[in-house]
């Protein structure tokens, strides 16, 4: 016969059996000092997840992965992710969906902030993994990335509209099927006459322009934070507004 700790500890890994797609990185296997106490220690916590059906809004920002593009005008969705989770405190460390995931609450909504992992070109397969895994829809997606079409460091907040020559955009809205969700755009300005398209986003921004693009990236860390407790309608009017 069980003792009632055997008991606890058995209903335990049965109620956590439903989440363990959701256990990853350094979450995994993650105790709280307080299991001693419930005599369950062997059960693994699984930190602050949201169950399926709870209301989540998803800020994706797009890039490529690896220290190589870590500075590169491409990976400017990513540097957003991180200002916001520097500012939020929201860790972004869980490895799921093909992504680095952070899960917490800004302006008391919950928030997945979210960086694939899949390289920019396939940035679609781990967004629509995300959102199918919590039930979403993509008027609950909030996509950042760099913009070839605007000046250096300007914003442009959208409601839809066409990949603009950006293949992460590309890749998302074909896996979604629909243009219908937000993105934020940060302007990187064009290559110089007989640049290629392609080397000029996987170069690192001259000295000069890491100002204003850092400036740029903290309006947009702004823009989305200020998106979960307000329409995007007057996100939206506010930051297009602002010259940058």
């Amino acid at each position: 016969m069980q003792g009632p700790n055997a008991r606890i500890r058995s209903a335990m890994r049965r109620s956590f059996s439903c989440c363990g797609p959701l256990l990853s990185g350094k979450i995994e296997g993650s105790k709280r000092k307080s299991d001693s106490f419930w005599g369950i220690g062997d059960v693994p916590y699984p930190g602050p997840i949201f169950w399926r059906n709870e209301a989540v809004k998803v800020i994706v920002g797009l890039g490529n992965p690896g220290r190589a593009y870590e500075e590169t005008r491409h990976n400017l969705g990513f540097k957003t992710i991180d200002k916001i989770s520097d500012k939020w405190s929201i860790p972004v460390v869980q490895n799921k969906f093909r992504a680095l995931v952070g899960e917490g609450r800004i302006n008391s909504e919950r928030i997945l902030l979210v960086k694939p992992q899949t390289y920019m070109n396939l940035s679609g397969e781990s967004v629509s993994e995300v959102l199918s895994f919590y039930k979403l829809t993509p008027a609950e997606l909030l996509v950042i990335h760099d913009d070839l079409d605007l000046p250096l460091g300007k914003l442009r907040l959208r409601e839809k509209g066409s990949a603009g020559g950006n293949n992460g955009i590309k890749s998302i809205i074909q896996h979604l099927g629909t243009q219908e969700f937000k993105r934020i755009k940060i302007g990187i300005g064009r290559p110089e006459p007989g640049e290629s398209v392609r080397d000029y986003v996987l170069q690192p921004f001259p000295p000069g322009d890491r100002q204003v693009i850092e400036q740029a990236v903290e309006r947009a860390a702004d823009a989305a934070a200020m998106w979960t407790g307000t329409p995007f309608a007057q996100v939206m009017n506010q930051y297009n507004q602002v010259t940058g």
